[in-house]
């Protein structure tokens, strides 16, 4: 559901009455409990949680003139959504956050990537976002960006986090610029063996979405 809102509180005022209900709960509960140093914008058609660039000029290394993003809420099509970057970042922050989901809401966690799905309005663990929003400061944010690179494991198919040590090189097939190839590789694996892929089709098709707007702006 992309919005053309330029500010927060018009994304939510046009937003239909129950989803309007709860971005607008999420959103006081990520205010309410965001560490200090974080910043609230629009981006993309999504609320997003950053860390400006006055703090961090570098800003997000794929799109240097965006900053930094931490978390981002958004009311899609068939959902409302929560992503949290740490969550995918950090293995210890996804165990943690998949051990205490059942804790807090009865319904199996709906859960790709750092992006988490709720289609039950009525059944979001509020009490948990509000815990996994005020758990880590922008520097903690800041240092575990830094300290870590993405690469493609082949073995397991899938992208994952590893932090860069010292004298650390990337086997041949570990390539950190290799995600289109490997991704390409990988879909035509699949349609040869009539396997479904890593990902959802429709998973790629946001995917694709996204980036398209991003070449437009």
């Amino acid at each position: 559901m992309k919005s053309e809102a330029l500010t927060v509180d018009q994304y939510i005022n046009n937003l239909p009455d129950d989803r309007k209900e709860v971005l607008t709960k999420m959103r006081n509960v990520i205010l309410s409990n965001l560490p200090e140093g974080f910043q609230e914008e629009m981006n993309y058609g999504m609320i997003w949680y950053v860390v400006p660039h006055s703090i961090y000029p570098a800003g997000y290394h794929c799109t240097p003139e965006l900053a930094l993003p931490f978390i981002n809420i958004a009311s899609q099509k068939n959902h409302i959504a929560f992503y949290h970057m740490w969550i995918y970042a950090d293995k210890k922050l996804l165990d943690w956050f998949t051990i205490e989901y059942p804790k807090y809401c009865k319904r199996k966690l709906d859960m790709w990537k750092c992006c988490v799905r709720f289609k039950k309005f009525d059944e979001i663990p509020y009490k948990l976002l509000w815990k996994v929003v005020q758990k880590f400061s922008v520097q903690d944010w800041i240092n575990l960006y830094e300290n870590n690179v993405k690469k493609f494991n082949i073995k397991n198919q899938r992208w994952e986090i590893i932090p860069i040590k010292n004298n650390y090189k990337l086997s041949s097939k570990e390539k950190i610029n290799s995600m289109y190839v490997e991704e390409i590789k990988h879909f035509i694996k699949c349609v040869k063996s009539r396997t479904e892929t890593i990902n959802p089709l429709i998973q790629g098709i946001e995917t694709l979405k996204i980036a398209l707007r991003i070449k437009k702006s």
